[in-house]
């Protein structure tokens, strides 16, 4: 039997579901489900176009208008711990679901068409992997031109539920869940709450890759094509990717919270834009292929007039916690590793890291057209968040007026993450930024967080990101590093684990930022607080001459520990005490056999050192930034004072700060008022110092210790 794969791939096509200009239209669409059952991991999903979707190509089929109900938020403020009248019998939601609740759809899958593995084994000797990308592409749910509207007053979503007395779901303005789906050019406009409980994003709550067994069922068909340097290209196939894609809040601002605790798995993510992201691709301002045309419409992947973020263990003002996605750790995409004979064990680490491009979040009234302010202002402003400003300032005639309306009334966003006491698991936080709350790898370029007014945490709080931390891999798993181990040649590998943010700003709203840390738990590391980043271990941040990485607008800076106008503490990512005789982690593993190894250890540290290069901060006016490390407890008025605190960085060690062969200022701080602390202070460092690479030993004997130090250039 002849069978060539163009024949298969029009048979799959045939069983793929297939939606083109096919709206859906109402005065006021509600959609809700009830049931979640654990025996289906798919039940519990609700959207507005589809609740649950498998390898579904949908395009040019918008959802208008989703019903504007009543929330009620708490009485003391919108980002108050209490959450019950979200979740009482006083508020609805337009879209409601246990596990999965989306503005256009609930659950997005890659597809569970196992029966593709089967057909590309009736290609015999035929196959390879051109034929084995191709069945992917085609399997792959694809959603384009697709976007979900809720009538005048917003749309609400909420997600909550419970999987054997476990608080389970998922809330986004476009998607609740999306595995490995590819979105392009799909928005949202005009929601006003998405309420959460595992996750919650202004346009997506949880992302991360589809299941690679799910796909193609057994991976036998796989083995002897997929070599280390084909790996990359198998692993694109199975991750979520979002192209020129906003979400868009009522005038006034609208709100994203999830309420979940982190106990045995991670929950309690929030973002302006995607909860949690893990491996995840969102690129604005894409020209990438999209059918094998250049996309006609290019647009930041942004949120617009966001008025509050509220995450319990992670939030931030565009992504709530970011995370690599790598081959040994990951579920759904770590059987490819055993189909691959390794000459370097260190390849199998290569992480699908995320990347998040031309991103930007943006506060209250930004981005207003004419038309949605005069109908805002008609029909519900005076219930806004501004009062009666709305219907005093009354209708406008043309785009001028209405923007220097907005100028003048521009409002900030509040970002807060709301544990209060120290966390027992690497999945509880603490942890807020101004547009990510924990980076844990990955790279964000050309990202924008503007109107800030407020970010606060537990354990560390940022302009920009609360922490930036190299990700390590947390089960190395059957990796024999005691084979042949090229460290140096996988080098590269090693930099896909450290964070990276370049020529991206965090600018404070118009009466400038206020970021603060609320604990005291030094044990735990919490009090780390920074204009851009609060922590940052082992990450690069790096603008250029012509955009720098920048923290304007600031007003205050509060902490109790590492306190700085830019970062409270900046850390190698080789970090300050590594017990060589763990089993976890892959630093820790690595250094075991490269103590001996001076020059390997050497070029391995050097790669993960942090660097700041190209960053500047500045204050809100000619008052000043005031950076302070000064503070009470609870029950006791005595005055506190952290231990480190400067008006650039708190706490630095193990870092590089500008470039040796550069003949102009490229790190600075401007418009300093005061910087207040205990032990350590100063006008640019609080303290400056070496940090340790390694401990050998798990015990406070026989310990070598090799250090090295920080580098201002």
């Amino acid at each position: 039997m002849n069978i060539q794969i163009s024949d298969l791939l029009s048979l799959i096509q045939v069983y793929i579901p297939i939606i083109k200009n096919a709206g859906v239209q109402s005065n006021g669409l509600v959609v809700s489900c009830d049931t979640y059952k654990s025996t289906d991991l798919n039940s519990g999903s609700a959207g507005g176009y589809i609740g649950y979707g498998s390898a579904v190509r949908v395009s040019n089929s918008s959802v208008t208008k989703l019903k504007h109900t009543t929330v009620k938020t708490p009485n003391a403020n919108i980002n108050d711990t209490d959450s019950s009248s979200y979740f009482g019998e006083s508020s609805s939601y337009a879209i409601s679901a246990p596990k999965n609740a989306g503005g256009y759809v609930g659950k997005l899958d890659i597809g569970s068409t196992a029966s593709v593995g089967g057909g590309l084994k009736a290609l015999g000797t035929n196959i390879n992997l051109a034929n084995i990308l191709s069945a992917l592409d085609v399997t792959a749910s694809k959603i384009e031109n697709s976007d979900v509207t809720g009538a005048v007053g917003g749309f609400s979503v909420k997600a909550n539920g419970l999987d054997e007395n476990k608080t389970i779901g998922n809330a986004g303005g476009f998607v609740g869940t999306d595995y490995g789906s590819q979105i392009q050019n799909s928005n949202v406009n005009n929601f006003s709450y998405i309420i959460g409980q595992e996750t919650a994003g202004g346009y997506v709550g949880n992302i991360q890759p589809g299941s690679v067994a799910d796909v193609l069922g057994k991976t036998e068909i796989l083995k002897g094509l997929i070599s280390v340097d084909s790996l990359t290209s198998v692993l694109q196939s199975f991750i979520p990717m979002i192209y020129n894609s906003q979400t868009t809040c009522i005038p006034c601002g609208g709100a994203v919270r999830e309420d979940a605790i982190s106990n045995e798995s991670l929950k309690g993510c929030a973002g302006g834009y995607v909860g949690y992201n893990l491996g995840g691709r969102i690129e604005g301002n894409s020209t990438r292929k999209w059918n094998g045309k250049i996309p006609t419409v290019q647009k930041e992947c942004a949120v617009y007039r966001l008025r509050a973020v509220y995450g319990y263990e992670y939030a931030g003002g565009f992504s709530g916690r970011t995370d690599c996605a790598n081959t040994v750790d990951t579920g759904n995409i770590s059987i490819l590793y055993g189909l691959i004979n390794l000459d370097n064990p260190l390849s199998a680490l290569s992480a699908v890291y995320p990347t998040e491009t031309n991103t930007a979040t943006y506060g209250p009234l930004r981005g207003l057209t004419t038309e949605v302010w005069n109908s805002w202002v008609k029909a519900v402003g005076v219930n806004g968040a501004y009062g009666k400003k709305f219907q005093e300032l009354g209708e406008v005639d043309n785009q001028d007026e209405l923007d220097k309306i907005i100028d003048q009334y521009a409002y900030g966003y509040e970002v807060k993450a709301g544990r209060t006491n120290a966390g027992s698991n690497d999945y509880q936080g603490g942890i807020a930024g101004g547009y990510v709350g924990q980076m844990n790898g990955g790279e964000v370029t050309f990202a924008n967080a503007r109107d800030l007014k407020d970010v606060t945490a537990l354990k560390s709080s940022g302009g920009f990101a609360g922490e930036m931390i190299s990700a390590g891999v947390a089960n190395v798993g059957d990796v024999n590093l005691e084979k042949k181990l090229n460290v140096v040649g996988s080098l590269p590998i090693l930099q896909s684990f450290i964070p990276v943010v370049k020529t991206s700003s965090v600018i404070g709203y118009q009466s400038g930022a206020t970021i603060s840390t609320t604990g005291t738990d030094f044990d735990n590391d919490e009090g780390n607080s920074g204009g851009f980043v609060g922590k940052v271990v082992g990450g690069k941040i790096e603008g250029t001459q012509d955009q720098y990485c920048l923290a304007d607008q600031l007003k205050v800076i509060n902490g109790s520990q590492n306190v700085g106008g830019f970062a409270g503490n900046i850390q190698p990512g080789s970090a300050v005490t590594l017990n060589t005789s763990s089993n976890t982690g892959l630093l820790s593993k690595l250094l075991k056999y490269l103590l001996g190894n001076a020059g390997d250890l050497a070029k391995v540290l050097n790669a993960t050192l942090s660097i700041v290069d190209y960053a500047k901060v500045d204050a809100w006016n000619d008052y000043g930034l005031s950076v302070n490390g000064s503070y009470t407890l609870e029950n006791d008025e005595t005055t506190k004072y952290a231990k480190q605190v400067g008006g650039f960085v708190g706490n630095a060690g193990g870092a590089i700060f500008g470039d040796k062969d550069a003949t102009s200022v490229r790190v600075e701080v401007n418009n300093i008022r005061n910087v207040v602390g205990g032990r350590d202070v100063g006008g640019f460092f609080g303290l400056a110092d070496v940090s340790s690479v390694a401990q050998v030993g798990n015990d406070d004997s026989d310990q070598i210790r090799k250090y090295w130090c920080i580098r201002c250039l």
